[in-house]
């Protein structure tokens, strides 16, 4: 299939007191931030470490590496090494995997041994109908993938959601890494947890570079030929990337000088220099390895150009190099993303299966200035001539004559959906009227045609929350996307104090003062905040006043937010959710002061 969208992956790795140049922590005992993970927690041997810490791995024995090397913590090494990998099973003495051998596995010379967790467990790939769980194999072309080839518990001996197969493990591997190309993919480096800030939950960016070059896939060596035994494939592929000493192509994050100028928090707050990934890309930061669409890899390098700013004024480090790199990727990336980074989602929301791949074609056959929808109007009207074999099966009479009998409003709510880079699970909720009842959002699609922000307000209190800043770049692309592909009214907004977006702004503002226990805020802090803008979400200061806001109470707030006096008379908000919960409460508790007091003559005794 020749129309792969283009993705950019993300690489977890732990924590390293050496930036991870290859060789042990020089004080492994204090390095507590490396046992997030589950595999360097359970065998990390600190007083094993403490003898050869410093020390190059280059220059050690295998049976001595710390076990951050399987979690990738060599990534910025300058020489090659090789390991050997043993499959878990095997080491176990399972009876299906004894002929497994360990295996060599080779790094190269800044290179991470990247593993997509989640293309390798059963419930991901085929689906997990009680938890409404779409499978991997109703979004991508794993035709080959079956569960017919995994041995079942009454082979194994036991039960595992890892996919055990060669088969299947090549078929999914190859997909993945499909949507992977050198030079033009991004990779991003992120750890579960650092010593700069306490556990948020919240993935943190270590590095971003370009994807120079993939190793192949390896295959388990075996005690004598395998013949009707299991065969596997080793997860890990060696992503070699951009990011070398002089920051000439890519960087890392200058934690560590924050760490040493910070002199233990006394000279300012290391956290204030941490880069997080997208709230909203959470499964994009997740699983070992996964992809990273375009608009999530914007927003990451917006976190790391704000965090490196903040870093260049808190202790004067040089970051020249990696702005001009960020700006460079950051026109790169949005030249990619196009006018509609959604339209893949929307399809597949819609019912239509390789709904990405469909859109990648589309794209790929209008160009640059090209409209995509106006292809898939063609390609309705006949999609054997307009899409390859493999995708058009996917367009029958029932899905074209839906959408040419579609009307104008459904249609342009869900060209609307598609000019915000959604995934897959927040199109399923926004794009079906049904799939959005399911989660209580009452709206129609006219009223997110009126206000699109309403696809994070109505998403927020869900399981797959949206962005304001990605509704924002939906809204706000670039110039040359803005002219050849105009908003239409009612849609069109214009500044960034459109009343619309000032109250999504001032809802958000009102749900995280709720994680510190306030249900209300004064109509002053609100606007000091949006003015101060949010380095942390990467967004720019919004230059609201008290006269703009009072625009967007009289025509927007109604049904959301209420207006509220304090004991000393100042004007606070109050989402309306807890201004109903206080009435009643207040409702209750007057009634029943005020009720006549029950007489009882009664002898306790």
């Amino acid at each position: 299939m020749k129309s792969i969208p283009l993705r950019h992956i993300s690489v977890r790795v732990p924590w390293h007191d050496t930036a991870w140049n290859g060789s042990v922590c020089r004080q492994p005992g204090r390095n507590t931030s490396c046992l997030k993970l589950k595999n360097i927690f359970e065998t990390k041997d600190e007083q094993a470490e403490s003898l050869v810490a410093g020390k190059s791995i280059k220059d050690l024995e295998e049976s001595t590496y710390p076990p951050c090397v399987k979690e990738r913590a060599t990534f910025m090494a300058e020489f090659a090494f090789t390991r050997m990998h043993a499959h878990p099973y095997a080491k176990h003495a399972n009876e299906t995997h004894t002929h497994f051998k360990p295996t060599p596995l080779h790094y190269p010379a800044y290179g991470a041994a990247a593993l997509p967790f989640r293309w390798m467990m059963r419930k991901f790939v085929f689906g997990d109908s009680k938890n409404k769980l779409p499978g991997l194999v109703t979004q991508f072309p794993l035709q080959d993938v079956s569960e017919a080839y995994e041995p079942g518990k009454d082979v194994l001996g036991f039960d595992t959601n890892w996919l055990q197969d060669h088969r299947n493990h090549r078929t999914l591997l190859d997909c993945f890494w499909n949507h992977v190309r050198p030079e033009e993919s991004l990779v991003f480096f992120y750890s579960k947890q650092v010593p700069l800030v306490e556990d948020t939950g919240r993935r943190v960016i270590v590095g971003v570079g370009r994807v120079k070059s993939l190793g192949k896939l390896t295959e388990y060596e075996y005690d004598g030929a395998p013949g009707d035994k299991l065969r596997s494939l080793i997860w890990e592929r060696m992503v070699v990337h951009s990011i070398r000493p002089d920051f000439s192509d890519g960087f890392l994050m200058p934690y560590h000088e924050a760490l040493e100028k910070s002199q233990d928090g006394r000279a300012f707050d290391p956290a204030e220099v941490v880069a997080f990934a997208p709230e909203d890309r959470f499964d994009e930061f997740s699983y070992a390895t996964e992809h990273v669409g375009h608009d999530a890899a914007i927003s990451a390098l917006l976190a790391c150009r704000s965090a490196l700013l903040r870093s260049s004024e808190l202790f004067n480090v040089s970051i020249k190099k990696q702005e001009e790199w960020i700006d460079r990727e950051l026109g790169r990336l949005w030249k990619k993303r196009g006018p509609f980074p959604g339209m893949g989602a929307v399809l597949s929301a819609t019912g239509i299966p390789m709904g990405h791949f469909i859109a990648q074609t589309l794209s790929d056959k209008t160009g640059d200035e090209g409209n995509p929808w106006v292809a898939w109007d063609a390609a309705l009207q006949e999609p054997a001539k307009h899409l390859p074999k493999e995708l058009s099966q996917h367009v029958d009479d029932t899905i074209a004559k839906a959408w040419k009998r579609m009307d104008k409003e459904r249609r342009s709510f869900l060209e609307l959906l598609s000019r915000i880079d959604l995934t897959v699970d927040q199109a399923g909720i926004l794009a079906i009227p049904e799939a959005r009842k399911e989660v209580d959002i009452g709206l129609p699609d006219a009223a997110f045609l009126k206000n699109a922000y309403l696809a994070y307000e109505a998403t927020r209190l869900t399981t797959t929350p949206l962005a304001i800043g990605t509704v924002d770049r939906g809204l706000f692309p670039t110039n040359f996307i803005r002219e050849r592909f105009p908003i239409p009214e009612p849609t069109l907004v214009k500044t960034a104090v459109d009343a619309r977006r000032l109250r999504a702004l001032t809802i958000r503002e009102l749900e995280a003062a709720t994680t510190r226990g306030d249900t209300l805020r004064a109509r002053e802090d609100i606007i000091t905040a949006l003015r101060r803008g949010d380095e942390e979400r990467n967004e720019e200061p919004t230059e609201v006043t008290a006269d703009l806001l009072a625009v967007a109470e009289g025509e927007q707030f109604e049904g959301e937010i209420c207006l509220v006096h304090m004991a000393d008379q100042r004007l606070a908000y109050q989402l309306a959710r807890f201004a109903t919960v206080g009435d009643l409460i207040r409702s209750t508790v007057q009634k029943r002061a005020e009720a006549k007091r029950h007489q009882l003559t009664v002898d306790w005794r």
